[in-house]
Parts: C-alpha cells; sequence; structure tokens
C-alpha cells in the first residue's frame, strides 16, 4: 500500500509540476511546506508517531515530489 500511494503522489506530482509550469508557478511554495509540515506534525501526534520520524519521511517524499516536477 505504501509503494502504491507513492507511485500515485508521483504521478499526481507531474501534473502538478505541469499545472505549475503553465501558470508560471515556481515548483518551491514555502508557504504550502509550511502548511503541510504543521498538519503531519499534529497528525503524528494524534497517532501516537515520533514527529521527527513522520517529518524525515515527509520530508524525503518532498524531495522527491520537487525532484519529479523539476524533471517534467
Amino acid at each position: 500500500i505504501i509503494i502504491e500511494n507513492l507511485s500515485k503522489r508521483k504521478l499526481l506530482s507531474i501534473k502538478i509540476g505541469e499545472i505549475k509550469k503553465e501558470l508560471g508557478f515556481g515548483i518551491y511554495d514555502s508557504e504550502r511546506e509550511k502548511q503541510l509540515k504543521l498538519f503531519y506534525k499534529n497528525l503524528s501526534h494524534k497517532f501516537d508517531l515520533d514527529p521527527k520520524f513522520v517529518m524525515d519521511i515527509f520530508n524525503l517524499i518532498i524531495k522527491n515530489s520537487r525532484n519529479v516536477q523539476s524533471t517534467k
């Protein structure tokens, strides 16, 4: 399930990257990432997970999404 969801996220990242390019937006949106980090931090507490662990995973996923968007 995790691998399937990462694959789905990759496809969505490609589409989002195309839309950002069409609209003239950059790949990196610091405000959006700040919102997501807060969301995942809160979610980690809700499910009794180590916030650092969750943020490490989140940061890897975001890095991959940026890489995918910058190559398309």
